[in-house]
């Protein structure tokens, strides 16, 4: 008996069950008297009850049953039942009969609320899709559009268009000209039923080419060209133009045309407002009085000007092709006081209308006249009050970009301006942010600076003001972050639920990506931070987070975080400014420097096992040496008379060595760092040292062959100015050896003197050996008469190799100290440097300079030199070339040596640039070589003598071979028999 569904007859809320009579023959104690169908849900939970509906027996009608009050769109299982008399009663169910519901046809209906011709071919269609759709069970699909000519009385097939229901209008192409069409639309689901059809509209396929001919601020003129199937039934032409107002529609104007003769015409309209947007519709009205839309235009006019902008600079509105200055002028305290700090030109665009251009910002700080300190102090001067702290803030950025050029007025102007910035207590995050760049910026500038402006307590005024800052921001409840070169900071509000189980702040260290911005993270689970990968980190305990009672233990806690990359405002007077030459220990800040703390909060006094715990590792600023005895030291203000110094009150080493990482115990909140003793020399240009190592190595060994070379040729030895070659090569020597195995070796007082004494002494050395040169030239070439100096080479070195020895004989008497330096072994610079070695240096070279002069004088001289053609021999003409190629060699050695030390001149400089460095290094370390190249490779007769040098031993080579096979076979020969 199991129950059939007729599918057919299934609709959104009804089902037509149908099941077999139950067979009389069929076992039971009485007949059938009913039947009952029980129905439920699919879905329905286990053990919910059926629904039930009683089918009695009645005549000869088949056994079924209409269920309804269906849900739509759902799964239902159906059973039947029999209800007999007698014992047996209701009988066991049936088999269940599964069926789905369907969903209605949409009842919905859209409206359409504008046709109109687009062009001869095609019409325009808009409608309104109903405010709420709610269909059973689908979703809106598309709109079904189609269309018909008015005359026909059927839609055809063909002419369907779908749209996404996104969208509220399409066209309708391919369509006859000159013809009227009805439109209707239909809404369908996403099982593609349609919904009732729309009420039609009509629209016909009558345009006009609408052109703009001209438009300017008042007044537009059209042109249009009429179909000519549209004449016989035009009556007139009618133009409806309004200003456009999305949400308050202006009333249309109107402006007839009555002459419609021809298939051309034009239109001005005039007293419009310039700079408008308007809406032009022509409307053709028909000899039956119908008004057809035949075109549309929206167009604006031009405007008389730039309206006024605000964005960096603010602009006034401004006449097309007139010029304007910024509102905004340059500051009483710039170099420009009162100069508008901007010029801007409002042009006429590609669509005539007025546009402007980028403005030219003007440089109100650039002057020659006024340099950046003297600014730095006038802007140190000026009131800084809530009206302009962001205009000072912002410019004191620009003029402390240029680090290289502040120098310790500098730095007391920039931090008296500082302090009347966070004095003005603002919390923008402009001010913030110009005051952290500032801050960063300065962290460029040299040491010596900051120590010189520690009579001022500049530093200490830069750090207490940039915490200050910090603080404004906070109390205001704003977050501020700032990631820079020298400085890293991160300011947040935070839960204070979430800070009881502790803080970390840590920047983290990646080889792959060192040079790139570094990261810095906030740990919310400090057992997060790996101290192997750490530059820096802070972690804050439990207990150390913990807000006084009187607090609101539900606010949250403002916590800020600071990294600082050096030193430089952490100025000491626990820590020496200079190395004594003496002790070649220096007590250093080794770290980078993290301070935290909590606005409104004091962190002190934490117990034993809850720490503030830091973890640094130690900076790479050193090339060699050791580092040792470290301290575990916070910044207090209190020391020093208030100008702050370091303190190991509180905190203690817990940990060193551990990964290259050092970690300290403190039991308060404020700026910690590790002091350190530091043995060795400080890191240089590794590019600098890599140049100097090659270059000295291969002038050495290029020296080394010249000298052998000129010793070993007899003509080349007994030459006078070979000699002096010779000796100069000799010095030159000396210096690159000494140089080379000497200038690092700091860590041995004694020894670094020495290196320092013998570099100065064969510097010396070069360069008057090198005068020697000018001399000898000037007595061949210039002078040549009566130019026989009797014992010329004695006495030139006698002064070559002796006034050197003066020289440095009276610095070490005086103070040998001046040769102790604690970076590189060279002489320190200062007063006995510049006198000692770079004023007879600079007598040299300028004696050298005018000498070259007068031989270059002579050669070029036609006269010099030159014997009449009757008293001409080769020697002469040979000694001449001899002469001449000489004088070439020493003037490109001579100016070689110049040039080194002109750039060797603005190395000392310290705003030299590095490639002063580069090229002195790399003129300095290949003389040597420029040497070898110059007067060996270059000069004929050494080539020769090379060449005989090595084909006679070639010779002896071979005739040492043919003696030893000879005598090979007489002992065979020789030998007795046995």
């Amino acid at each position: 008996m199991e129950p059939i569904i007729d599918e057919s007859s299934i609709t959104s809320n009804t089902a037509l069950i149908i099941w077999l009579e139950w067979n009389s023959d069929m076992p039971g104690d009485g007949p059938i008297l009913g039947y009952i169908v029980k129905y439920r849900q699919t879905t329905s939970e286990s053990g919910e009850m059926y629904s039930e509906i009683d089918i009695p027996v009645t005549g000869n009608n088949a056994p079924a049953v209409v269920v309804t009050d269906l849900h739509w769109d759902t799964e239902y299982e159906f059973a039947v039942v029999a209800v007999r008399s007698g014992e047996g009663g209701r009988g066991s169910p049936s088999p269940m009969a599964l069926a789905t519901t369907k969903c209605d046809v949409p009842t919905e209906v859209a409206i359409i609320t504008r046709v109109r011709a687009m062009n001869s071919s095609a019409l325009l269609v808009y409608w309104q899709l109903p405010p709420s759709i709610t269909w059973q069970c689908k979703t809106l699909q598309d709109v079904k559009v189609t269309w018909k000519e008015s005359t026909s009385d059927t839609y055809p097939k063909e002419n369907v268009h779908l749209v996404s229901p996104t969208h509220n209008g399409t066209m309708i192409a391919k369509l006859n000209s000159c013809v009227t069409y009805d439109v209707r639309v239909q809404l369908r689901n996403s099982d593609v039923l349609v919904g009732p059809q729309s009420d039609s509209m009509n629209g016909t396929t009558l345009t006009s080419d609408i052109i703009v001919d001209a438009v300017n601020t008042s007044s537009i003129t059209l042109w249009w060209k009429m179909p000519e199937c549209a004449l016989p039934i035009t009556k007139e032409l009618l133009f409806r133009y309004y200003m456009y107002q999305p949400e308050n529609q202006t009333k249309p104007e109107d402006v007839a045309v009555r002459n419609t003769t021809r298939t051309e015409e034009y239109l001005e309209i005039h007293h419009l407002q310039a700079g408008q947007r308007y809406l032009i519709i022509m409307h053709m009205i028909t000899t039956d009085d119908n008004m057809l839309e035949i075109g549309v235009i929206d167009i604006s006019t031009l405007r008389e000007a730039c309206y006024a902008e605000t964005r960096t600079l603010s602009w006034p509105k401004t006449m097309a092709g007139d010029s304007t200055d910024s509102i905004e002028k340059c500051p009483q305290y710039s170099a420009k006081a009162g100069i508008p700090r901007g010029s801007r030109i409002c042009e006429v665009g590609a669509d005539l209308q007025p546009v402007w251009n980028d403005p030219i910002i003007i440089d109100c700080f650039q002057d020659e006249q006024m340099s950046i300190t003297e600014q730095l102090e006038m802007i140190s001067k000026n009131t800084v009050n809530i009206n302009n702290v962001e205009e000072v803030a912002t410019d004191l950025v620009y003029l402390s970009d240029d680090s290289d050029i502040i120098d310790q007025d500098g730095l007391e102007a920039i931090a008296t301006t500082l302090e009347h910035i966070s004095d003005v207590k603002g919390a923008s995050n402009q001010v913030t942010s110009s005051v952290a760049e500032t801050v960063d910026n300065i962290l460029d500038v040299d040491n010596n600076e900051f120590l010189n402006a520690m009579s001022t307590n500049a530093p200490t005024r830069i750090l207490t003001s940039l915490e200050s800052q910090i603080s404004n921001q906070q109390k205001q409840g704003g977050n501020f972050s700032h990631n820079g070169r020298n400085i890293a900071i991160t300011a947040f509000n935070v839960d204070q639920d979430v800070l009881r189980f502790g803080l970390g702040f840590a920047q983290m260290t990646d080889d792959m990506y060192k040079d790139e911005e570094k990261t810095r993270k906030i740990f919310y689970d400090t057992s997060e931070i790996e101290v192997e990968d750490t530059d820096v980190a802070i972690i804050l305990p439990e207990i150390g987070l913990m807000m006084n009672d009187e607090n609101n233990s539900s606010a949250d806690v403002p916590v800020n975080f600071i990294i600082y990359e050096n030193s430089k405002l952490f100025q000491s007077n626990r820590l020496p400014t200079e190395e004594s030459c003496s002790k070649r220990t220096q007590r250093i800040v080794g770290t980078r420097i993290v301070a935290a703390s909590i606005e409104g909060t004091q962190i002190a006094n934490l117990p034993s096992d809850q720490k503030v715990i830091n973890v640094f590792q130690p900076l790479e600023i050193w090339e060699s040496g050791s580092l040792d005895n470290y301290e575990c030291v916070y910044w207090d203000f209190k020391l020093d008379e208030g100008r702050g110094d370091w303190s190991n009150e509180g905190c203690y080493l817990a940990l060193n060595n551990t990964a290259n990482r050092t970690i300290c115990y403190c039991d308060h909140l404020t700026s910690f760092a590790v002091l350190m003793d530091f043995r060795g020399q400080a890191k240089t240009s590794l590019a600098l040292s890599l140049i100097s190592t090659i270059g000295c190595g291969i002038s050495i060994a290029t020296l080394t062959i010249t000298i052998i070379t000129y010793l070993s040729i007899k003509s080349l030895r007994n030459n006078p100015p070979s000699r002096i070659l010779i000796n100069l090569s000799v010095s030159l020597l000396c210096l690159y050896i000494v140089f080379l195995i000497g200038i690092d070796q700091t860590q041995s007082v004694g020894g670094c003197i020495t290196v320092a004494v013998l570099l100065h002494y064969f510097t010396l050395a070069s360069v008057c050996w090198m005068a020697v040169e000018a001399t000898n030239l000037y007595l061949l070439i210039v002078k040549v008469f009566n130019a026989r100096i009797k014992k010329f080479l004695r006495k030139a070195a006698l002064f070559a190799w002796g006034a050197p020895l003066i020289i440095v004989g009276l610095v070490l008497a005086i103070d040998y100290l001046q040769y102790c330096n604690t970076k590189h072994c060279f002489m320190e610079v200062g007063y006995a440097f510049y006198f000692a070695d770079l004023l007879p240096i600079f007598i040299m070279l300028s004696f050298n300079i005018c000498i070259f002069i007068l031989v270059i004088q002579k050669l070029t001289c036609r006269r010099t030199l030159v014997k009449k053609p009757a008293q001409r021999t080769p020697d002469t003409a040979k000694e001449r070339q001899q002469s001449i190629n000489r004088a070439l060699n020493a003037l490109a050695i001579t100016g070689l040596l110049g040039l080194t030390w002109i750039f060797g001149f603005f190395t000392i400089i310290n705003t030299a640039n590095i490639a002063f460095q580069v090229i002195f290094t790399v003129c300095n370390s290949f003389q040597g070589f420029f040497i070898f190249l110059l007067f060996c490779v270059r000069q004929k007769e050494v080539r020769q003598a090379w060449q005989r040098c090595f084909t006679s031993k070639k010779e002896d080579f071979v005739n040492a071979r043919v003696e030893m096979s000879n005598t090979s076979r007489f002992n065979t020969y020789n030998q007795p028999t046995r």
